[in-house]
């Protein structure tokens, strides 16, 4: 079977965090040359939006500052870009294209999902591996500092009001049955209300250690392709422990180690053939000498080679 060309959708908002830098992470990769790389590796690639000329973080809407954090101007941000997300991911998955969305702060899953959904008529049948240091299904009640990279999930369950779910047009966006977590080792008590409420399946970094990352993302595909239409995932880089990957702003010691996800991305990873992928939360001010731009690199050829 011939494959998909591929398209590179960034998303550069880092308003969704409490802490500015990860808007700066497609604009970082793209000048790290990760299409030039996966291109030399024979693959069709290409950025849908240019990260040089993109619309970039607040100024986006013409402010000169940062909002502050839980205003109406921070919401108003990161609704912008995720409707223009939501849009992009849709005209490339409507094109015939594979859809990689790079980001960005981890909000950016509301605008990928809800994309997805809408291109594949698939609202409530949508399946999502969610691999992450951190579940993110607070709510803006819950979420101590406001933040809306704590709170996609909720979002994409309905819980976001109306202005949010409107990026798709459909609410909910996702079924609980249709979500499995791998490599939770960070949550908080609200989350873990969502998580029994909701009975979403999932394997924390403790499941991990006595299943084996193997059997957890074998038996997440197997979870979230039941009854869906669409298959997304959704890898925030600080799931993976931070010796491998120190360029996030939310790091977590204990994660999964790179060279065992690696490996399984290229035989389970590929064979899921996940519709839309989306990478995380890379902020190159935290990186070191390139490590975790240059293990997005290998992410995605993991994947997609």
């Amino acid at each position: 079977m011939k494959k998909k060309p591929i398209r590179l959708i960034p998303y550069q908002c880092g308003c969704g965090a409490f802490s500015a830098g990860a808007e700066a992470g497609a604009l970082a990769l793209a000048r790290s040359g990760l299409v030039e790389s996966l291109r030399g590796q024979g693959l069709d690639i290409a950025w849908w939006r240019d990260p040089e000329t993109a619309e970039y973080d607040y100024r986006a809407l013409g402010l000169k500052t940062r909002p502050a954090a839980a205003s109406p101007a921070r919401e108003d941000v990161v609704y912008f870009h995720l409707t223009q997300l939501a849009q992009d991911v849709e005209e490339v998955v409507r094109g015939g294209f594979r859809a990689v969305t790079i980001g960005g702060d981890h909000s950016m899953a509301m605008g990928s999902v809800a994309g997805l959904a809408k291109a594949k008529n698939a609202a409530g049948k949508t399946g999502l591996v969610w691999i992450d240091a951190h579940p993110d299904i607070h709510t803006m009640k819950t979420s101590r500092r406001k933040t809306y990279h704590a709170v996609p999930l909720s979002f994409l369950l309905g819980e976001g009001g109306k202005k949010f779910a409107a990026l798709v047009d459909i609410s909910p966006v996702l079924k609980p049955q249709h979500i499995a977590y791998v490599g939770l080792r960070s949550i908080d008590e609200p989350e873990l209300h969502q998580i029994a409420r909701y009975n979403i399946k999932t394997f924390t970094n403790g499941d991990l250690d006595q299943f084996g990352l193997k059997e957890a993302l074998t038996q997440s595909i197997a979870h979230i392709s039941k009854g869906t239409k669409a298959r997304f995932l959704s890898l925030d880089l600080d799931g993976i422990d931070p010796a491998f990957a120190p360029g996030v702003g939310t790091a977590v010691p204990g994660g999964i180690e790179a060279p065992a996800l690696l490996k399984l991305l290229k035989t389970l990873g590929r064979r899921a053939d996940f519709d839309v992928i989306e990478i995380a939360e890379y902020n190159p001010a935290l990186d070191h000498k390139g490590k975790t731009a240059a293990l997005v690199d290998d992410i995605l050829a993991a994947l997609l080679v």
